[in-house]
């Protein structure tokens, strides 16, 4: 789920950003830049949330994620793998949805 501020499309996060501003994510020449790796995400400050058919969710650190899947990681090219790596601490099941939180405030 994406807030306002981006589309998910083929694999990637596309977010809307000011002309000028500057940010780790590759431009694009229509104005927005692609948001894709555990890098990008971090970057325009995203959050990554993990959750379970139980209920429960989680927010992940995304440093710690990049220490353990690389910088380079594609969250949405790796599903499978990235889901694969956890395991929810009330009903013992893999989580089944991750939701990309976009930030509150404009970095501009």
């Amino acid at each position: 789920m994406l807030g306002s501020e981006g589309t998910l499309a083929a694999g990637r996060t596309l977010v809307k950003l000011a002309r000028n501003h500057q940010i780790g994510a590759m431009p694009r020449r229509d104005g927005y830049f692609s948001v894709s790796t555990l890098q990008d995400h971090l970057d325009t400050g995203h959050s990554l949330t993990l959750h379970c058919r139980c209920g429960r969710s989680r927010a992940l650190s995304l440093p710690r994620l990049i220490e353990i899947f690389g910088p380079d990681f594609e969250i949405v090219a790796n599903r499978e793998k990235f889901l694969g790596r956890f395991v929810c601490n009330e009903c013992g099941q893999r989580p089944n949805q991750i939701t990309l939180g976009t930030p509150n405030t404009p970095r501009w």
